[in-house]
Protein backbone atom coordinates (compact mmCIF):
# COMPACT_ATOMS: atom_id res chain seq x y z
CA UNK A 1 0.00 0.00 0.00
CA UNK A 2 2.75 2.37 0.85
CA UNK A 3 4.92 1.66 -2.19
CA UNK A 4 1.54 2.25 -4.34
CA UNK A 5 0.80 5.48 -2.51
CA UNK A 6 4.65 6.33 -3.52
CA UNK A 7 4.38 5.67 -6.99
CA UNK A 8 1.05 8.17 -7.44
CA UNK A 9 2.94 10.91 -5.60
CA UNK A 10 5.87 10.06 -7.43
CA UNK A 11 4.18 10.20 -10.69
CA UNK A 12 2.65 13.64 -10.60
CA UNK A 13 5.62 15.77 -11.38
CA UNK A 14 4.27 16.53 -14.81
CA UNK A 15 0.65 17.44 -13.20
CA UNK A 16 2.93 19.97 -10.64
CA UNK A 17 4.94 21.47 -13.28
CA UNK A 18 1.98 23.07 -14.99
CA UNK A 19 -0.10 26.04 -14.47
CA UNK A 20 -2.01 27.58 -12.07
CA UNK A 21 -4.84 27.33 -13.41
CA UNK A 22 -5.05 23.63 -15.03
CA UNK A 23 -3.74 22.62 -11.05
CA UNK A 24 -6.80 24.37 -9.84
CA UNK A 25 -9.73 23.43 -12.87
CA UNK A 26 -7.74 19.83 -11.92
CA UNK A 27 -9.15 20.03 -8.43
CA UNK A 28 -12.39 21.61 -8.44
CA UNK A 29 -12.94 18.25 -10.20
CA UNK A 30 -11.68 15.67 -7.65
CA UNK A 31 -14.63 15.52 -4.90
CA UNK A 32 -17.10 15.35 -7.71
CA UNK A 33 -15.28 12.74 -9.95
CA UNK A 34 -13.50 10.55 -6.20
CA UNK A 35 -16.89 8.61 -5.75
CA UNK A 36 -17.30 7.57 -9.64
CA UNK A 37 -13.68 6.49 -9.33
CA UNK A 38 -14.29 4.00 -6.26
CA UNK A 39 -17.06 2.65 -7.97
CA UNK A 40 -15.72 2.05 -10.76
CA UNK A 41 -12.78 0.23 -9.63
CA UNK A 42 -14.29 -1.66 -6.64
CA UNK A 43 -15.32 -4.32 -8.84
CA UNK A 44 -12.28 -4.78 -10.96
CA UNK A 45 -8.74 -4.82 -8.80
CA UNK A 46 -6.91 -5.91 -12.01
CA UNK A 47 -3.82 -4.05 -13.01
CA UNK A 48 -4.77 -2.97 -16.45
CA UNK A 49 -8.25 -1.46 -15.07
CA UNK A 50 -7.34 0.17 -12.23
CA UNK A 51 -4.29 2.15 -14.07
CA UNK A 52 -6.97 2.99 -16.84
CA UNK A 53 -9.01 4.64 -14.32
CA UNK A 54 -6.48 6.13 -12.43
CA UNK A 55 -4.79 7.96 -15.59
CA UNK A 56 -8.33 9.19 -16.90
CA UNK A 57 -9.57 10.49 -13.31
CA UNK A 58 -5.88 12.04 -12.70
CA UNK A 59 -3.83 12.35 -14.95
CA UNK A 60 -0.93 10.41 -14.52
CA UNK A 61 0.46 7.11 -14.97
CA UNK A 62 0.94 4.89 -12.62
CA UNK A 63 2.69 1.54 -12.03
CA UNK A 64 0.83 -0.91 -10.22
CA UNK A 65 1.17 -4.71 -9.82
CA UNK A 66 -0.66 -7.46 -8.44
CA UNK A 67 1.58 -7.64 -5.23
CA UNK A 68 0.40 -4.11 -4.17
CA UNK A 69 -2.41 -3.97 -5.39
CA UNK A 70 -4.75 -6.43 -3.49
CA UNK A 71 -7.50 -4.54 -1.56
CA UNK A 72 -9.80 -1.82 -2.32
CA UNK A 73 -8.76 0.13 0.80
CA UNK A 74 -5.19 -0.18 -0.88
CA UNK A 75 -6.28 1.39 -3.97
CA UNK A 76 -8.52 4.23 -1.74
CA UNK A 77 -5.11 5.46 -0.38
CA UNK A 78 -3.38 5.44 -3.33
CA UNK A 79 -6.13 7.82 -4.57
CA UNK A 80 -6.10 9.77 -1.48
CA UNK A 81 -2.45 10.02 -1.90
CA UNK A 82 -2.47 11.69 -5.23
CA UNK A 83 -5.41 13.85 -4.10
CA UNK A 84 -3.12 15.37 -1.50
CA UNK A 85 -0.33 16.17 -3.82
CA UNK A 86 -2.89 17.70 -6.04
CA UNK A 87 -4.16 19.80 -3.09
CA UNK A 88 -1.00 21.30 -1.78
CA UNK A 89 0.30 22.25 -5.36
CA UNK A 90 -2.45 25.07 -5.80
CA UNK A 91 -2.75 28.22 -4.68
CA UNK A 92 -3.62 28.59 -0.99
CA UNK A 93 -6.87 30.53 -1.58
CA UNK A 94 -8.24 27.31 -3.33
CA UNK A 95 -7.24 24.65 -1.56
CA UNK A 96 -8.55 26.25 2.04
CA UNK A 97 -12.32 25.77 3.67
CA UNK A 98 -11.16 29.04 4.58
CA UNK A 99 -9.20 31.95 4.69
CA UNK A 100 -7.54 30.86 7.46
CA UNK A 101 -6.40 26.96 7.31
CA UNK A 102 -4.16 25.20 4.85
CA UNK A 103 -2.46 21.55 5.09
CA UNK A 104 0.23 20.34 7.24
CA UNK A 105 2.97 20.36 4.57
CA UNK A 106 6.66 20.02 6.70
CA UNK A 107 7.77 19.30 10.43
CA UNK A 108 9.78 22.64 10.49
CA UNK A 109 11.01 22.12 13.99
CA UNK A 110 11.63 19.33 16.58
CA UNK A 111 12.02 20.26 20.05
CA UNK A 112 14.34 17.29 21.31
CA UNK A 113 14.24 18.69 25.18
CA UNK A 114 12.81 21.46 27.28
CA UNK A 115 15.51 21.82 29.68
CA UNK A 116 17.27 24.65 29.45
CA UNK A 117 20.71 26.11 31.56
CA UNK A 118 19.33 29.82 31.55
CA UNK A 119 16.69 32.05 32.42
CA UNK A 120 16.66 34.62 30.20
CA UNK A 121 13.77 37.52 30.68
CA UNK A 122 12.78 37.25 26.96
CA UNK A 123 12.21 33.74 26.89
CA UNK A 124 9.02 31.95 28.00
CA UNK A 125 10.98 29.11 29.47
CA UNK A 126 11.18 30.74 33.30
CA UNK A 127 7.89 30.63 33.72
CA UNK A 128 6.78 27.56 30.97
CA UNK A 129 4.40 25.01 32.67
CA UNK A 130 5.19 22.39 30.99
CA UNK A 131 7.79 19.47 32.06
CA UNK A 132 11.23 20.01 31.25
CA UNK A 133 12.30 16.68 30.05
CA UNK A 134 13.99 15.34 27.68
CA UNK A 135 12.62 13.55 24.24
CA UNK A 136 12.76 9.98 24.16
CA UNK A 137 14.36 8.60 21.44
CA UNK A 138 11.29 6.65 20.96
CA UNK A 139 9.09 9.61 19.75
CA UNK A 140 11.95 11.64 17.85
CA UNK A 141 11.93 8.23 15.65
CA UNK A 142 8.55 8.83 15.20
CA UNK A 143 9.45 12.84 14.53
CA UNK A 144 11.66 11.85 11.96
CA UNK A 145 9.41 9.40 10.33
CA UNK A 146 7.15 12.31 9.57
CA UNK A 147 9.69 14.31 8.13
CA UNK A 148 10.48 11.34 6.00
CA UNK A 149 7.00 11.32 5.27
CA UNK A 150 6.85 14.95 3.95
CA UNK A 151 10.43 14.71 2.38
CA UNK A 152 9.09 11.93 -0.05
CA UNK A 153 5.92 14.54 -1.19
CA UNK A 154 8.61 17.18 -1.59
CA UNK A 155 7.97 19.87 1.45
CA UNK A 156 10.39 19.24 3.48
CA UNK A 157 13.29 21.33 2.42
CA UNK A 158 14.55 21.80 5.77
CA UNK A 159 14.53 20.64 9.68
CA UNK A 160 15.78 22.48 12.76
CA UNK A 161 16.33 20.70 15.89
CA UNK A 162 14.97 23.62 18.23
CA UNK A 163 12.38 24.71 20.41
CA UNK A 164 12.29 26.25 23.88
CA UNK A 165 14.80 24.49 25.79
CA UNK A 166 18.39 24.09 25.13
CA UNK A 167 19.27 21.57 22.84
CA UNK A 168 22.96 20.35 23.98
CA UNK A 169 21.82 19.55 27.17
CA UNK A 170 20.16 16.36 25.87
CA UNK A 171 22.33 13.55 26.22
CA UNK A 172 22.22 11.80 22.96
CA UNK A 173 21.77 15.03 21.20
CA UNK A 174 25.04 13.81 18.42
CA UNK A 175 23.07 10.87 17.54
CA UNK A 176 20.13 12.48 16.82
CA UNK A 177 22.22 14.79 14.84
CA UNK A 178 22.61 12.53 12.68
CA UNK A 179 19.19 10.39 12.41
CA UNK A 180 18.05 14.00 12.04
CA UNK A 181 20.59 14.15 8.70
CA UNK A 182 19.67 10.50 7.38
CA UNK A 183 16.10 11.96 7.65
CA UNK A 184 16.16 14.96 6.42
CA UNK A 185 19.13 13.68 3.51
CA UNK A 186 20.64 16.48 1.83
CA UNK A 187 18.14 18.92 3.06
CA UNK A 188 18.53 22.04 5.04
CA UNK A 189 19.85 20.91 9.00
CA UNK A 190 19.95 23.68 11.37
CA UNK A 191 19.91 23.90 15.40
CA UNK A 192 20.45 26.67 17.78
CA UNK A 193 22.18 27.02 21.48
CA UNK A 194 23.42 29.10 23.44
CA UNK A 195 26.72 28.20 23.47
CA UNK A 196 27.36 26.79 26.83
CA UNK A 197 28.00 23.28 25.95
CA UNK A 198 29.28 24.07 22.41
CA UNK A 199 33.27 22.64 23.54
CA UNK A 200 35.54 21.32 21.42
CA UNK A 201 34.45 17.78 21.80
CA UNK A 202 30.58 18.76 21.28
CA UNK A 203 31.86 20.69 17.83
CA UNK A 204 33.61 17.65 16.45
CA UNK A 205 31.00 15.70 17.50
CA UNK A 206 28.34 17.57 15.60
CA UNK A 207 30.62 18.35 12.52
CA UNK A 208 29.52 14.68 10.95
CA UNK A 209 25.76 15.71 10.62
CA UNK A 210 26.57 19.46 8.69
CA UNK A 211 24.33 21.23 10.59
CA UNK A 212 23.70 24.87 10.36
CA UNK A 213 24.28 25.95 14.08
CA UNK A 214 22.70 29.13 15.35
CA UNK A 215 24.60 30.84 18.38
CA UNK A 216 22.97 33.13 20.48
CA UNK A 217 24.38 36.01 22.49
CA UNK A 218 22.69 35.26 25.48
CA UNK A 219 25.78 35.36 27.09
CA UNK A 220 28.80 36.52 25.43
CA UNK A 221 31.51 35.36 27.30
CA UNK A 222 30.28 31.73 26.66
CA UNK A 223 29.07 32.68 23.06
CA UNK A 224 32.12 33.72 21.84
CA UNK A 225 34.49 30.04 22.79
CA UNK A 226 31.25 28.19 21.56
CA UNK A 227 31.77 30.44 17.76
CA UNK A 228 35.96 29.48 18.26
CA UNK A 229 34.92 25.75 18.98
CA UNK A 230 32.86 25.84 15.86
CA UNK A 231 35.88 27.38 14.20
CA UNK A 232 37.91 25.02 15.06
CA UNK A 233 35.69 22.08 13.75
CA UNK A 234 34.22 23.67 10.56
CA UNK A 235 31.15 23.80 11.81
CA UNK A 236 28.72 26.17 10.27
CA UNK A 237 27.50 28.63 12.63
CA UNK A 238 25.78 31.99 12.51
CA UNK A 239 25.85 34.40 15.13
CA UNK A 240 22.07 35.15 16.95
CA UNK A 241 21.07 38.35 18.33
CA UNK A 242 17.86 38.47 16.99
CA UNK A 243 16.34 38.77 20.45
CA UNK A 244 17.90 42.49 20.63
CA UNK A 245 17.73 43.37 16.98
CA UNK A 246 14.88 41.88 15.47
CA UNK A 247 12.63 41.10 18.59
CA UNK A 248 9.33 38.97 19.23
CA UNK A 249 7.26 38.62 22.60
CA UNK A 250 6.93 35.22 22.06
CA UNK A 251 3.06 36.09 21.15
CA UNK A 252 2.67 38.45 24.44
CA UNK A 253 4.03 35.59 26.09
CA UNK A 254 6.84 37.87 27.42
CA UNK A 255 7.32 41.41 28.50
CA UNK A 256 9.87 42.15 25.73
CA UNK A 257 9.95 44.90 23.13
CA UNK A 258 8.95 44.01 19.36
CA UNK A 259 11.36 45.41 17.05
CA UNK A 260 11.06 42.65 14.03
CA UNK A 261 9.99 43.75 10.49
CA UNK A 262 6.19 42.92 9.76
CA UNK A 263 5.85 39.59 8.61
CA UNK A 264 3.51 37.09 7.91
CA UNK A 265 3.71 33.83 10.30
CA UNK A 266 4.84 31.28 7.77
CA UNK A 267 3.49 28.30 10.15
CA UNK A 268 -0.03 29.30 8.77
CA UNK A 269 0.66 30.40 5.64
CA UNK A 270 2.92 27.48 4.45
CA UNK A 271 1.99 24.50 6.78
CA UNK A 272 4.67 24.48 8.76
CA UNK A 273 4.38 22.12 11.96
CA UNK A 274 6.49 21.40 15.30
CA UNK A 275 6.99 18.45 17.26
CA UNK A 276 7.07 19.25 20.92
CA UNK A 277 8.77 16.90 23.46
CA UNK A 278 6.24 14.59 24.46
CA UNK A 279 5.22 14.11 20.48
CA UNK A 280 2.52 16.89 20.04
CA UNK A 281 2.41 18.22 16.84
CA UNK A 282 1.56 22.47 17.46
CA UNK A 283 0.72 24.93 14.93
CA UNK A 284 3.41 27.17 16.32
CA UNK A 285 6.85 27.59 17.51
CA UNK A 286 6.23 30.17 20.09
CA UNK A 287 3.68 27.49 21.77
CA UNK A 288 4.82 27.34 25.34
CA UNK A 289 1.51 25.66 27.16
CA UNK A 290 0.55 23.35 24.24
CA UNK A 291 -2.86 24.94 23.34
CA UNK A 292 -1.77 24.56 19.61
CA UNK A 293 -1.72 20.82 19.84
CA UNK A 294 -3.61 19.50 17.13
CA UNK A 295 -1.45 15.76 16.19
CA UNK A 296 0.83 13.11 17.75
CA UNK A 297 4.15 12.02 15.89
CA UNK A 298 2.38 8.38 17.11
CA UNK A 299 -0.32 8.94 14.66
CA UNK A 300 0.08 8.12 10.74
CA UNK A 301 1.86 10.74 8.68
CA UNK A 302 -1.44 12.94 7.17
CA UNK A 303 -2.09 16.23 5.83
CA UNK A 304 -3.89 18.20 9.20
CA UNK A 305 -5.49 21.16 8.55
CA UNK A 306 -3.39 24.28 9.90
CA UNK A 307 -6.08 26.73 11.82
CA UNK A 308 -5.29 30.01 13.96
CA UNK A 309 -5.52 29.38 17.57
CA UNK A 310 -5.94 31.48 20.66
CA UNK A 311 -2.15 32.52 20.88
CA UNK A 312 -2.61 33.92 17.26
CA UNK A 313 -4.43 36.88 18.86
CA UNK A 314 -1.90 38.23 20.73
CA UNK A 315 1.00 37.87 18.46
CA UNK A 316 2.85 40.06 16.42
CA UNK A 317 3.14 38.20 13.11
CA UNK A 318 0.41 38.61 10.67
CA UNK A 319 -2.21 35.86 10.43
CA UNK A 320 -2.76 35.06 6.07
CA UNK A 321 -5.66 36.06 5.13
Amino acid sequence: MIDLARAAIAATGAVMDATWATRVARVTTIDATMSATRAAIEGAIDDATLATTLAATWGVSVPIDDTRVSTYAAIDDAIRAVRRIHVWTLPKSVHRDDKTMIGLSRIHQIEVTTRCNLRCVYCPHPQMSRPKIDMDMATFGRALAWVRYFRVLGTQPELSLTGIGEGLLHPRIIEMMGMARDAIGDGMLLFATNGINMTSSMASGLRASNPIVYISLHRPEVAGPAIEACKSAGLRHVVNDQFATSAIDWAGQVDWHVSHRPQVCQYLAQGWGAVMVDGGITRCCMDSTGEGVYGHVNDEPSQLAVRPFVLCRSCSLTVPG
